[in-house]
C-alpha cells in the first residue's frame, strides 16, 4: 500500500484535547488485528463501555442490569456480549460469589485474531 507523507494539519486548533482526568482507552490492536469487523455491534457497545469504566488495571464491577439500563440494552443482549468476549479472550469475568450475574470484568490485552488482520495504513 502506498503510504502518503502529508504534513498533519489540525481542522480545529483551538479544540485540541488534553487528558481528562478520568480516561479510559481502547487499544488500536482491535481494528489492526481485525477484531472489529469480527465482532457484533452489541459486543463492541459492551467492551467500549467496559473500557470507559475500567480502573488502570483494566478491571470494574458494574451490574450487568446496570450496563444494560445505561446502555439501552436488554440483560440477555449483555450477556450474550459478554459471553463473546470472554470467548474470544478480550474480556475475563469473575462472579462477586458463586452462580452471581455480577461480578468483577477484566479488559485483556488484545489476542492475534485468526486468520486475518485489516490491511496497513
Amino acid at each position: 500500500m502506498e503510504k502518503f507523507n502529508r504534513p498533519k494539519r489540525i481542522p480545529r486548533p483551538d479544540a485540541i484535547r488534553s487528558m481528562p482526568r478520568a480516561f479510559g482507552w481502547i487499544d488500536a490492536e482491535l481494528l489492526w488485528q481485525g477484531w472489529l469487523g469480527r465482532l457484533r455491534p452489541e459486543e463492541i457497545t459492551l467492551y467500549v463501555f467496559l473500557s470507559i469504566v475500567a480502573d488502570r488495571q483494566g478491571i470494574s464491577h458494574w451490574r450487568k442490569d446496570k450496563i444494560a439500563g445505561f446502555l439501552g440494552l436488554d440483560d440477555s443482549i449483555i450477556h450474550r456480549a459478554r459471553e463473546r468476549l470472554i470467548e474470544i479472550g478480550l474480556v475475563a469475568f469473575s462472579p462477586f460469589s458463586p452462580g452471581d450475574p455480577d461480578g468483577f470484568y477484566q479488559l485483556l490485552g488484545t489476542p492475534k485474531c485468526p486468520n486475518e488482520s485489516f490491511p496497513s495504513r
